[in-house]
């Protein structure tokens, strides 16, 4: 069997979190600032090869 198409990788792009908060402007969360200090703010992909899980 052969796969005759041409293929292009296409992966996501990871955001801060930040950069996706204005993209739900829906129920505003009271506690939305205090949350943000728990979240690191390091961007990985998780489903990137070797990555340690």
């Amino acid at each position: 069997m052969a796969d005759l198409v041409q293929h292009a990788e296409t992966r996501p792009t990871w955001r801060p979190v930040r950069d996706l908060a204005p993209l739900f402007p829906g129920v505003q969360d009271p506690h939305w600032d205090q949350d943000m200090t728990l979240v690191d703010g390091d961007i990985t992909d998780p489903f990137e090869r070797g990555a340690d899980r």
